[in-house]
């Protein structure tokens, strides 16, 4: 089973999945970089943390994979070889990148990757998983050819948040927070980003 992550925010996602298949050791875990993204800088140090194991891009398209898993159809994904799952990117279709694709279309819901499959051009998605019904209905209006291939999997971020809520006491142990009040932040990548257009925001939040 190969992991393909295109960058950081997309090898979280996949690391989501991994709960699910704990225990079970018929299956066996890589996970490698797709190339051509400006965010992919340190996108594998995680695995490399945990001791995973990864595959160089060039491996990785040498083999063939019972499953392929990645959270983007971004990226040569054609040349790994086996059966692909597209994951959620994120919180819905939400950002577009210039230059990169189709002109204005939310990343993940881009009609020239998404088409892709379908004229054997792109990764051979066989389930394109997601988070909500509401959302098969959005990919139906850009590529009907594409939502026959959705199927609603919920959102597997939310739903460890959700998970974790009895944990409450126990995480604010860990992070020695004692009697203080816990503020998260939670941001996005790019020159728009949250962190990027007000980088003193943590500073003043904790005073």
């Amino acid at each position: 089973m190969l992991f393909a992550a295109r960058s950081a925010v997309a090898l979280y996602r996949l690391l989501d999945v991994l709960p699910t298949l704990s225990g079970d050791h018929r299956i066996t875990r890589r996970f490698t970089l797709v190339p051509g993204s400006d965010y992919d800088t340190d996108t594998l140090a995680a695995i490399d943390a945990l001791g995973g194991r990864t595959v160089p891009w060039a491996e990785a398209c040498e083999r063939s994979y019972d499953l392929v898993v990645t959270a983007s159809p971004k990226g040569d994904l054609h040349l790994l070889r086996g059966p692909h799952v597209l994951l959620p990117h994120g919180a819905g279709f939400n950002k577009s990148i210039p230059g990169e694709g189709s002109a204005d279309s939310a990343s993940g819901l881009d009609p020239e990757f998404l088409r892709r499959a379908a004229r054997n051009e792109g990764a051979p998605i066989a389930l394109h998983a997601l988070a909500h019904p509401d959302q098969v209905a959005t990919v139906n209006a850009v590529d009907p050819s594409a939502a026959s291939r959705a199927k609603v999997i919920g959102d597997l971020t939310l739903e460890r948040v959700l998970a974790s809520s009895p944990l409450r006491d126990r995480y604010r142990t860990a992070l020695g927070t004692g009697a203080r009040t816990l503020l998260v932040l939670t941001s996005t990548w790019g020159p728009e980003s949250l962190i990027r257009r007000h980088p003193e925001l943590p500073a003043r939040l904790a005073q």
